[in-house]
């Protein structure tokens, strides 16, 4: 529950496609504050992680588009993700195919920013 009624709160809305996995549509929703505590997950080990280290983390490529959008701070957007094993082979933004131009600038913008490579333009 957010605590901190002045806060930015974002929409988001998902898809990931696989032809692996169950496809999942998700919605998400950002806030500056919360209350309670972390209850268990069967997906993993749920903690709090530093914004800088998320990176360091084994993530899809989709979801380093992902946190590259959070980091935007764009306030709505609609993110398709299509994968073939674990490739990301299709990433839509807002209704717009990426080129993979995009998708590599999107992907490796705050990764090269952070290791120093980063050109300016990210």
């Amino acid at each position: 529950m957010p605590v901190d009624t002045k806060a930015r709160f974002a929409t988001m809305r998902s898809a990931f496609i696989s032809d692996r996995w169950q496809t999942e549509y998700m919605f998400f929703y950002t806030a500056a504050g919360f209350e309670g505590s972390i209850t268990d997950c069967n997906e993993g080990v749920m903690e709090w992680i530093d914004k800088t280290a998320v990176y360091n983390l084994p993530l899809w490529e989709g979801d380093k588009i992902f946190f590259r959008l959070l980091e935007e701070e764009r306030p709505h957007f609609s993110l398709k993700l299509r994968y073939m094993g674990e490739a990301l082979v299709e990433a839509v933004l807002d209704g717009k195919v990426l080129s993979e131009e995009d998708k590599r600038a999107m992907i490796l913008g705050r990764q090269a920013f952070l290791q120093g490579k980063g050109t300016g333009e990210q």
